[in-house]
């Protein structure tokens, strides 16, 4: 089978720093994030994929 070739990133903004404990009842959320350690945490899976040979595209890139 082939690998991984390509994954859209979205990189945590201001919007994740507005949410709420009571927003976390959304069943797409797991919990409140902290804004500067979801960045780290971003970041860090972006260096994991590209080591692994994928490329990493930013959404924010292909909508501007």
């Amino acid at each position: 089978m082939g690998g991984l070739r390509c994954v859209f990133v979205h990189r945590p903004g201001s919007v994740m720093a507005r949410l709420t404990p009571s927003d976390c009842a959304d069943p797409l959320l797991a919990d409140v994030i902290l804004v500067k350690q979801g960045r780290i945490e971003h970041m860090s899976f972006i260096d994991l994929m590209r080591n692994y040979g994928a490329e990493a595209v930013c959404l924010c890139q292909l909508l501007s």
